[in-house]
């Protein structure tokens, strides 16, 4: 829900005409989907980490193993988000990609709240 959002976010803040928006619309969901799929792997890789540093009988070879997968998840995952965000900029002007990296920043923000709120119990004000 909260992507939907920003989607129509993305395209009031950054004035995207349909015939680009559309182009835009796959590249950032591609974006999303990066930066999901390295979340889930990398939570994966920590658990596995803490289950094995928790572990009575310590296996280093293992260790070494699991901390060498972080790290190549680490280099892929900056590799494929640089990759998204070329593919992003092929279709904005530099107005727009300076734009679009505000916009990111603001709707992490805007996501953390939401968030916080939730574990508070606060409602959202009514618009």
């Amino acid at each position: 829900m909260f992507d939907a959002y920003a989607l129509m976010q993305a395209q009031e803040q950054l004035k995207i005409d349909e015939e680009h928006f559309t182009r835009f619309l796959s590249r950032f969901k591609a974006l999303q989907d990066v930066r999901r799929q390295t979340q889930r792997e990398r939570a994966r890789l920590v658990t596995e980490l803490r289950q094995l540093a928790n572990a009575p009988q310590l296996d280093e070879a293992q260790i070494k193993d699991r901390l060498n997968a972080l790290q190549e998840l680490e280099t892929r995952a900056a590799t494929d988000v640089k990759k998204a965000y070329d593919a992003i900029n092929q279709v904005l002007d530099i107005r727009q990609q300076a734009k679009f990296r505000v916009f990111e920043e603001l709707m992490e923000r805007r996501k953390l709240e939401l968030v916080m709120r939730a574990r508070r119990g606060d409602r959202p004000p009514k618009s």
